[in-house]
């Protein structure tokens, strides 16, 4: 089976200094890629830049606000201008967010939607001429949530339900141009999202290391594949939300039920 190179191919990589995004970075980067790696002002983004370029990995940093439509123009032009079109896109940043849904909570949701979709979009946009001419690629870090429904996790669980809609519909209508979609749906990895909040501690089964599932992306995206679902829990939740989702959910709500 012949794998997708990514040797002098562009990657473009938002939430680039996170946990996982880091080591995309480094994973594609060892692979030869031109990283681009986007995130937030104020992030470390200079100390990235060097580390990967310690490595001998060709690296471009810009400030990038994923809900801010005009930034992702902006990043992704000089993105272009500096390391050229665009092959790749690993809509990586997110955020995410642990309560019952409750009235007051709308502004919550919004803002979840708007980081975890809206930036997503934005991205696409800005880079889709550039992958449809390059037969290129969208990579796109989902969850559990995105299959699944989790108690106390309702705005991130629809941030994720509309990851899929969008990209898995962005697929069908780039398949002749070639253009492939992966959906990765990790369950937990150790990338300190969401640690600030107590109640991010309510968790199923045990945490990831970010590089090891940067180098099972990396790898399925060299095999092209549609989906990844990493880890043990989310593979038996996929498998069960599947075929006995009244089970699922007794399971789910049982094992969540101290969550507030």
């Amino acid at each position: 089976m012949a794998k997708r190179n990514f040797k002098d191919k562009v990657v473009v990589i938002t939430g680039a200094t996170g946990g996982l995004g880091k080591e995309l970075c480094l994973r594609f980067g060892k692979a030869g890629a031109k990283i681009a790696a986007l995130d937030l002002q104020g992030t470390p983004l200079s100390d990235l830049e060097k580390e990967l370029a310690s490595k001998n990995i060709k690296v471009f940093i810009a400030e990038c606000d994923v809900t801010k439509e005009e930034d992702c123009k902006s990043a992704v032009l000089s993105a272009r201008q500096n390391l050229g079109p665009i092959d790749v896109l690993v809509n990586n940043a997110g955020i995410t967010h642990i309560e019952r849904f409750i009235p007051e909570q709308t502004k919550i949701v919004k803002k979840i939607m708007d980081v975890n979709v809206m930036g997503c979009v934005y991205c696409a946009a800005a880079v889709l001429d550039d992958i449809i001419k390059n037969k290129g690629m969208f990579i796109n870090l989902s969850s559990v949530a995105g299959f699944a429904p989790l108690v106390g996790r309702t705005g991130y669980s629809a941030s994720k339900f509309a990851l899929h809609g969008f990209f898995e519909s962005l697929q069908a209508e780039l398949k002749e141009d070639g253009v492939k979609v992966l959906m990765v749906c990790p369950s937990f990895i150790n990338t300190g999202i969401g640690e600030t909040e107590e109640k991010a501690k309510v968790k199923v089964g045990n945490y990831a290391l970010p590089s090891d599932v940067a180098n099972l992306i990396f790898v399925a995206a060299e095999q092209e594949k549609k989906q990844l679902i990493t880890g043990t829990t989310g593979k038996l939740s996929w498998i069960i939300r599947k075929l006995a989702p009244g089970l699922y959910e007794r399971l789910m709500i049982e094992k969540m039920k101290d969550v507030k």
